[in-house]
């Protein structure tokens, strides 16, 4: 049943990227036919966030911002980092030439993403509270590990971080991202959703204290 869904999974993303520029529709083979997929594909759930992620992109480069929201939510409740395409959508909200509109739109897309987020998280919540509460709790006290160079920093100078990293990581991303942000809304021309979704998640890969092999999955759509 994992293989399916997974297979199916794989499918909506290539699909997803191949209509996500029509006049290159060719560009999904390199989805296709990455040695990353091949390797990774079946590690664990991620691949069904990612292609969540990218029927997101799709719907939103169609206007279809509801829809948006929808993969957003899903996506998020499948693994979190999809919520990371709300910063970048806000961006390109500010930069429309009708900005009231756009801003509207995006609303739109936020509030259906929280919507759906919480009517696939209540319920297991109630059902389990303990089992839902593990991811937060064991993604909170872990600490760097393999990949990470967070890892790789307190192997260099032992004791230069603190016991806890959180706030040296959640100061890094935001600093990444609020570099992210200004990119986005001096460029000479307005970027792409893609583009910015791209930059906001590899930001987030790079300081996060946890590296799996799955993640390189997250940029794979992103980055063709």
């Amino acid at each position: 049943v994992t293989a399916v869904l997974m297979g199916l999974a794989a499918l909506g993303a290539v699909v997803a990227t191949a209509r996500t520029v029509p006049r290159r529709p060719w560009d999904a083979m390199l989805v296709a036919a990455s040695p990353v997929l091949l390797l990774t594909a079946t590690i664990n759930w991620d691949l069904l966030a990612v292609a969540l992620t990218s029927l997101a992109i799709l719907a939103w480069t169609r206007d279809r911002h509801v829809l948006a929201g929808l993969m957003v939510g899903l996506g998020a409740a499948a693994k979190l980092y999809p919520v990371l395409l709300l910063g970048p959508m806000l961006v390109l909200a500010l930069r429309a030439a009708d900005r009231q509109r756009a801003l509207g739109d995006y609303l739109a897309t936020l509030g259906t993403a929280v919507a759906t987020w919480t009517a696939v998280n209540v319920p297991v919540y109630l059902w389990a509270p303990d089992g839902w509460r593990h991811f937060y709790t064991f993604n909170s006290e872990r600490g760097a590990e393999l990949g990470s160079p967070w890892y790789a920093l307190d192997l260099l100078v032992p004791g230069l971080l603190p016991d806890r990293i959180e706030p040296v990581l959640f100061t890094s991303a935001l600093v990444l991202l609020g570099l992210i942000v200004v990119l986005g809304l001096a460029a000479p021309e307005p970027p792409r959703l893609a583009q910015l979704a791209f930059l906001a998640v590899a930001a987030f890969l790079l300081v996060n204290k946890v590296w799996s092999p799955q993640y390189a999955l997250w940029l794979l759509p992103l980055a063709v």
